[in-house]
């Protein structure tokens, strides 16, 4: 599944909604400040049109324990635009656009959860191979 991107999004990973923000889901569906939520089992979006809005709600999310960036890397949620994408490295998402029923014409952006190891992942796996002799270099 997939969530659509329209103007400047906060995708959230549901898992952290469950696990920080206090009271659960349902409470994080009630501070929702308009009404452009939509999500999958994975992912939640949040849409704005101003970067201040955005600014607001990410800090707003952060007061309720969802962590933004650490060494400018998103964590719990990643602010993504319609056309650039993510805004800040994000290893925990995909961004792209899709046709809708199949016509060109009807193009949206959309966020899915990351499917493949990310490099730096897949890095970090090889040279662990490597240090146990189970992977030539190369």
């Amino acid at each position: 599944m997939a969530v659509l991107v329209e103007g400047i999004s906060v995708i959230i990973r549901r898992e952290a909604i469950a696990e920080k923000f206090p009271g659960g889901w349902d409470a994080f569906v009630c501070d929702v400040p308009n009404r452009t939520l939509c999500a999958d089992d994975k992912l939640t979006r949040i849409g704005f049109m101003s970067p201040e809005d955005v600014k607001a709600y990410v800090e707003d999310l952060e007061r309720h324990g969802l962590i933004y960036l650490e060494n400018e890397n998103a964590i719990d949620l990643v602010v993504v635009d319609q056309i650039r994408g993510p805004t800040t490295q994000c290893e925990w998402i995909e961004f792209g656009h899709i046709n809708m029923d199949g016509d060109a014409n009807k193009r949206v952006a959309a966020c899915q959860v990351a499917s493949v190891v990310s490099h730096k992942q897949l890095e970090l796996f090889l040279f662990l191979l490597r240090e146990r002799g189970s992977v030539q270099p190369g």
